[in-house]
């Protein structure tokens, strides 16, 4: 009985799920959503994938994107949202495009969801009839191109569940929404999802007050939105009650300009999974409380300035097992045990921690073998440290380990042999340490695709039977040991990208397999025996390459034309080898850099070149920061077209055959030092001869802002305009034939660091503006013509070399051991002498006077007021005068009687 019960409300089920499904397959849209939707397909100007070619007919309901209602036939849900490709983050050449957004969604009077992310609505602004749209649940800007104000008027939207106008962080160009108040949010008490990153707020004094009378929230992203600098426990400290918050489940407040200590209040979300703070400039320590939010999964840290983690890390990973992601890389940690044992180090039979970068902090002391217990670890960075000693053995037990990196270290001892076991890696650096032993075993590391072994004492042995199984993207071994011909296995790696066997010992000549260059971005085989000449054609179907580096080799052979033609080609470097001919020889050789608009560095130092520098119309390749031809046969006069190479920072043409003057436009370029960019970033050397000597930049030195036009034929005079190079750091003109005087405007190179001018025909007085470059430190005046006084004052001071004005029989004056036979002009500071002598004398004047006359009056006033005083001092002025009478009378009468 009691089974025919149960089939007949089954049967009943069935029936009434069918009724509804033939009901709702007989309702159609209303015409009115109907007509409402043609007009928002037509406001959209482009729609590249042809999403709403499926809009059209009477039944709108089953329009792509549109759902309607079962029951009443109302448009509900439009769903045009266009999802960002993998390369196109930002903007995807398949999203709609319009100029705004049309009105025409008011007319979809009972519209719940409306999802338009990542289409393209042109910096239009959100319109204020939104706010009228009061149905609206769930409502997805993001990614879609507005600009200007948000509207204070989706504070009407008081069903609103789901809001997001967040623009990625690397995509701001998208548009620039901004809110000057959060105060239209304070009515939305069913919000759960709120991510406005990207949205400039730092006018929005009420956030936090607002975010915490929204009790449903369980989502809070305001990445990137310029909140008011503050400390965030201040901005906290009225909401420090478990009431506030206890719903949120993920806060994300990084890039932003939050700094203090990390909030105390943040104990009181228990319910919180995910917590982002990175990249803002918060201190002091990861607090242990941290451990009581048992729900916590990801803790993301990244730049910020926290020096310690309290109870070390095991706290964190180990209360709850369950945490997946810990990264607090860019920090200042300095604490040396915070990998050692704790009390929660043991408390887990596993644990669930998948992701752990601790990259760029002070941590130093050996790796513990407790990190082999993170059996479920993917990826773990410990680069750029002070770790020492082995890498522990218990590593072979992080079987699912995908990308390992324990580069910039002082790990030594054997390369662990484990390494071969991790059959999921995919990503190892370990350079930069003190490695030894061989790599050999692992040609099994099928899923391998970026091994970094550079600078250990490393012996690379590295042979396949079958070749290995491994496709390579990058591969970097630079001054390991390999000392053999160009290794034949890589030739079969067609999808590698990156590729640096520098300083290995490889010879010979380079295999032609190696010049189908349309695999490589990076190729770099400097310091090495390698022979023959580069090729006159290539195979470059879609070359992307962006730097070639062959410097310090044996090549010889001309310049293939072809280098001036990659489109793509940053930096190249063959300096140190045995290149003659023109530059770029070969069909269409008429310009230096002809088809290419993004070169920063070209090096062709030191070899054997000749014929003039091509130049050509260089006017669109203001992009190049360095043009080394040093050591090379050229010949001709300077061109003035280097002088639209705005971005200069290095010009090495010195040590050739140039002839004419120096172009004055040259005080036009900037010459600006190494800020950071591609030069440094790539980790490529240039060799800088300054302060006299040999230096080698690039890498993580930047390098200095340089002109050496020395050791060639110039003539002519110092062009006064290279004094407006402020940023200059060094200029050598040495050994050269200029005449003329060093221009009188020589001090405004503030940053000038190195001047050399020595064994030209320079005349003059040395202008005293030198004593008045602050950072001088190499100066070199020496076999010309110069007379007078040598300047004194400042740096100057300090560079008492007699060298540096040797062969000028005409100076005089220290360093030099001829004194100076005229008394110099004065300088300043001699003026300043004596004008605080002069104003010692007359204070020395005034007082006396002063005096003098104070005596005179104390006398004279004394004897006009009191009588008595004045018939005194009268009636013994004239019985003195009797006295002295009666003497002379006396001695006149004896006088006459010796007579």
């Amino acid at each position: 009985m009691m089974g025919k019960s149960y089939l007949f409300v089954a049967l009943v089920f069935l029936l009434m799920i069918y009724s509804t499904k033939s009901a709702s397959s007989m309702l159609k849209c209303k015409k009115n959503d109907q007509e409402a939707l043609k007009m928002i397909k037509n406001s959209f100007s482009k729609d590249p994938m042809n999403r709403l070619s499926s809009w059209v007919g009477d039944d709108c309901c089953r329009w792509l994107g549109v759902k309607c209602d079962n029951v009443t036939s109302n448009v509900i849900k439009l769903n045009l949202r266009q999802n960002p490709s993998y390369n196109d983050v930002c903007l995807s050449e398949s999203s709609m495009v319009s100029s705004g957004l049309s009105p025409a969604f008011l007319e979809l009077k009972f519209l719940r969801y409306l999802n338009l992310a990542g289409n393209k609505f042109n910096g239009s602004q959100i319109p204020e009839f939104i706010g009228s749209m009061t149905h609206l649940r769930h409502l997805d800007l993001s990614r879609a191109g507005f600009a200007g104000l948000v509207p204070p008027q989706l504070g009407n939207l008081t069903h609103l569940k789901f809001l997001d106008f967040h623009v990625p962080f690397q995509c701001i160009a998208l548009g620039g929404l901004y809110a000057q108040s959060l105060g239209w949010a304070s009515g939305l008490s069913k919000l759960r999802f709120l991510d406005m990153g990207s949205c400039i707020m730092s006018e929005a004094h009420d956030t936090f007050q607002v975010l915490a009378s929204l009790p449903s929230l369980s989502l809070i992203s305001l990445a990137a939105c310029q909140l008011p600098k503050t400390h965030l426990s201040e901005a906290l400290r009225d909401y420090t009650s478990a009431a506030y918050f206890q719903n949120l489940q993920h806060l994300d407040l990084s890039f932003n300009n939050l700094d203090g200590p990390i909030p105390s209040i943040f104990k009181n979300m228990v319910s919180l999974k995910r917590l982002i703070l990175g990249y803002n400039g918060f201190n002091g320590s990861i607090p242990l409380w941290l451990r009581n939010l048992t729900d916590l999964q990801v803790l993301k840290m990244r730049s910020n300035n926290i020096s310690l983690v309290e109870g070390g890390l095991w706290e964190i990973m180990g209360n709850p097992c369950t945490f997946k992601y810990l990264d607090l890389s860019d920090n200042a940690i300095v604490q040396g045990g915070i990998l050692d044992p704790s009390l929660n180090s043991s408390i887990c039979a596993s644990y669930d921690i998948e992701y752990l970068n601790l990259h760029n902090n002070k941590l130093d002391g050996s790796l513990p073998s407790l990190l082999g217990q993170l059996t479920n670890l993917q990826y773990l960075d410990l680069s750029k440290n002070g770790f020492q000693g082995e890498i522990p053995a218990s590593l072979e037990k992080l079987s699912a380990l995908r990308y390992l990196d324990l580069s910039l270290n002082n790990l030594s001892g054997l390369i662990p042999n484990f390494v071969e076991h991790f059959p999921k890696i995919e990503h190892i650096d370990i350079s930069s340490n003190s490695m030894t032993g061989t790599l050999s075993g692992i040609g099994n590391l099928s899923k391998l695709s970026y091994l970094d072994v550079s600078f250990n004492d490393l012996s690379l042995t590295l042979s396949f039977n079958r070749g290995p199984s491994f496709i390579l993207e990058v591969f970097r071994a630079h001054s390991c040991e390999v000392n053999t011909v160009f290794p034949p296995w890589l030739m079969n790696q067609t999808r590698i990208q990156q590729l640096d066997l520098s300083y290995t010992g490889i010879y010979g000549e380079l295999p032609a397999w190696l010049w189908n260059i349309s695999r490589f971005q990076t190729l770099q085989l400097s310091g090495n025996q390698l022979t023959g000449s580069l090729p006159r054609h290539i195979v470059c179907d879609g070359c992307n390459m962006w730097l070639l580096d062959l410097h310090n080799n044996s090549l010889t052979g001309s310049i293939p034309h072809w280098l001036s033609h990659l489109e793509t080609i940053n930096v190249i470097i063959l300096s140190a080898n045995k290149l003659s001919g023109a530059i770029f020889q070969g069909e269409n050789a008429s310009s230096l850099l002809t088809g290419n608009n993004v070169l920063n560095v070209l090096d062709l130092d030191d070899n054997m070149l000749s014929g003039e520098i091509p130049l050509g119309d260089v006017y669109p390749y203001a992009f190049l920061k360095i043009l080394s031809l040093r050591g090379n046969n050229f010949t001709g006069p300077i061109s003035s077209q280097l002088c639209q190479f705005r971005s200069l920072r290095i010009l090495e043409l010195a040590q050739n055959h140039l002839t004419g003057q120096i172009p004055r436009c040259l005080g036009s370029v900037q010459f600006d030092s190494d800020t950071g960019d591609l030069i440094s970033q790539s980790g490529i050397e240039i060799a800088e001869i300054i302060k006299g000597i040999t230096e080698v930049f690039g890498g993580t030195r930047g390098t200095h802002s340089l002109i050496d036009l020395s050791s060639n034929h110039l003539v002519g005079t110092i062009p006064e305009e290279l004094t407006n190079i402020s940023k200059l750091e060094g200029l050598n003109l040495s050994n050269n034939h200029l005449t003329g005087s060093i221009p009188a405007q020589i001090g405004d190179l503030k940053m000038l660091e190195s001047l050399d001018l020595s064994n030209n025909q320079l005349s003059g007085v040395i202008p005293q503006s030198l004593s008045a470059i602050p950072w001088i430190v190499s100066l070199n005046l020496s076999n010309n013509n110069f007379h007078g006084p040598i300047p004194t004052g400042n740096q100057l001071q300090t560079l008492i070399d007699p060298f540096i004005y040797a062969g000028n029989p005409g100076l005089c004056g220290l360093p030099l051991p001829d004194k100076c036979r005229n008394v110099p002009p004065s300088t300043k500071e001699d003026e300043d002498e004596n004008d605080k002598h002069g104003n010692e004398n007359i204070w020395l004047y005034t007082v006396v006077m002063l005096g003098v006359g104070t005596g005179f009056w104390v006398v004279v006033g004394t004897l006009v007021i009191k009588k008595n005083w004045r018939d005194a001092y009268f009636r013994f002025v004239e019985e003195t005068a009797v006295k002295i009478y009666q003497q002379l009378k006396s001695g006149m009468n004896g006088l006459k009687r010796r007579l």
